[in-house]
């Protein structure tokens, strides 16, 4: 689900608060795709 979403991001569009260019997020969307849904997994399990 993480992977469809960035590939639904434009890459024509500017960084966020994050600094980091959606461009660049779908260059890397296979790397970051399983870590960031860790870590968003883990972020709703605590309390």
């Amino acid at each position: 689900m993480v992977a469809m979403k960035i590939r639904d991001m434009k890459d024509n569009k500017s960084p966020g608060v994050d600094g980091i260019p959606p461009k660049l997020l779908l260059e890397i969307v296979e790397q970051i795709s399983i870590p960031l849904a860790t870590v968003f997994n883990l972020s709703l399990e605590e309390e």
